[in-house]
């Protein structure tokens, strides 16, 4: 009851809405001639067509009347309604609104405990999907990706559904992807991965006790496999090759969370890239992947096969610096034994010295001075002359994101090492603070 003057009764415009479309439907024919929908049908028909996950939304909250809306609501776009690419009808629209739909929950029903799995609005956005021309599939991927709410204040995903489907529409993307020039191939394969990897963290997905398991990660090495064999031709193009280690660089940073997931996805792009022409980088992906699974047997043979075929090119930039990444990976494979963990780090230290002050033999040489700092836990003495000699690596580079991340993960380590030295232990804690300070809130990627 509303007793202030000032007091006026909430307004419920969904429940306006109904009201008004009731009122219209009950002035329309529902008779069809021939095989054209009804003036009512029309009206449902023309919603959908205008904006299906709103369209959804409301039929998915109608269905359940036993009523005329109710039955309209009812109808499917497709089957029902006739509605087709021929009318303008965006069928790939219409599954990400399903799967959409499928994979959120609103943060109210959340809270409140409404969180029944709908088994059946799954099963339907899953058939959407396996329904797609590939060629839409295609087209409407990166678009469904980032249609997926990544903040949770109105919408609750569900990751583990999410991941599904996504799965899902990439797989049958697979069978017409890429769209467009040859050349953007692999480009659209990493801008997926990165997403989709971003979310799989958010959602808890991306680890080995996660639900991002072995089927995301077979359909991720099938688009990588297709990407690189459509590219072929590009085999020669430097840039393609930077690209590839780009990605490998991104993987490499967060594959600690799940060394299945990196072990098959790294080897199969190792064996991509190996058909496509990339010998030295296939060597490279592998000494990643076997660095990661911490296997540094397998690690420094990939290392060493990569040495061999680079020895015709003793003075190319390119074979250098995918030779010092290797080597960087055997520190890395390495830092269980300071001693061999240190004699890999030579050879970067070697490797790079004919390109002293190029940023990115300069960033390899810190990497690998950090594997080494972090392998020197033990050792508070050793530990500081390799957290120093990071330092002065990176100070030409002062500012930069990613010499500044290695400098804050060498003086972690080096904290860890005075462990037994409170006060000491404190000032590399407060180095790391100072370092840290200017990034604020970003995560590690």
């Amino acid at each position: 009851m509303f007793t202030a003057d000032s007091d006026v009764p909430p307004i419920r415009p969904t429940l306006i809405g109904d009201a008004f479309v009731r009122s219209v439907i009950a002035e329309c024919n529902s008779k069809r001639v021939g095989h054209k929908v009804s003036e009512k049908e029309s009206i449902v028909a023309a919603a959908w067509m205008a904006n299906p996950s709103g369209m959804l939304a409301s039929a998915l909250r109608l269905a359940v009347e036993e009523s005329e809306l109710g039955r309209l609501a009812r109808l499917d776009p497709v089957a029902d309604l006739g509605l087709s690419s021929n009318v303008g009808f965006d069928a790939a629209m219409l599954a990400q609104a399903y799967a959409l739909a499928a994979m959120s929950i609103a943060r109210g029903d959340w809270e409140s405990g409404q969180v029944a799995l709908p088994t059946t609005l799954i099963q339907t956005a899953e058939e959407r999907i396996a329904r797609l021309p590939p060629k839409d599939a295609a087209a409407g991927l990166e678009n469904f990706i980032g249609s997926i709410p990544l903040r949770n204040d109105l919408w609750i995903v569900r990751g583990a559904i999410a991941d599904s489907l996504i799965g899902a529409w990439l797989n049958r993307a697979l069978e017409f992807f890429p769209l467009g020039a040859k050349s953007d191939a692999l480009d659209r394969v990493i801008r997926v991965d990165r997403k989709w990897w971003g979310m799989k963290e958010q959602w808890g997905t991306s680890g080995e006790g996660g639900s991002g398991r072995p089927q995301s990660t077979n359909v991720l090495r099938a688009a990588y496999d297709r990407a690189l064999s459509i590219g072929g031709t590009l085999k020669d193009d430097g840039s393609l090759r930077s690209e590839i280690s780009d990605w490998v660089e991104f993987f490499s940073h967060n594959a600690y969370r799940s060394p299945t997931h990196a072990s098959l996805t790294l080897d199969g792009l190792a064996g991509t890239a190996q058909r496509a022409g990339y010998a030295p980088l296939a060597s490279l992906l592998s000494a990643f992947g076997y660095s990661r699974s911490l296997d540094s047997k397998a690690c420094r043979e990939a290392v060493l096969a990569l040495d061999r075929l680079a020895e015709p090119f003793p003075e190319d930039r390119e074979f250098r610096l995918l030779r010092v990444r290797a080597w960087q990976c055997l520190a890395y494979a390495l830092r269980s034994d300071a001693g061999t963990c240190r004699d890999a780090v030579d050879k970067v230290d070697r490797l790079s010295a004919p390109f002293a002050g190029d940023r990115e033999f300069e960033l390899g040489r810190t990497r690998a001075w950090r594997h080494l700092a972090l392998s020197l836990g033990i050792d508070a003495v050793a530990c500081r002359d390799a957290v120093d000699t990071v330092d002065r690596l990176a100070a030409p580079f002062a500012g930069d994101r990613e010499f500044e991340y290695q400098r804050a993960e060498a003086w972690a380590g080096l904290a860890f090492a005075l462990r037994s030295d409170a006060v000491a232990c404190r000032d590399a804690a407060d180095m790391v603070d100072r370092l840290c300070a200017p990034f604020a809130g970003e995560g590690r990627r």
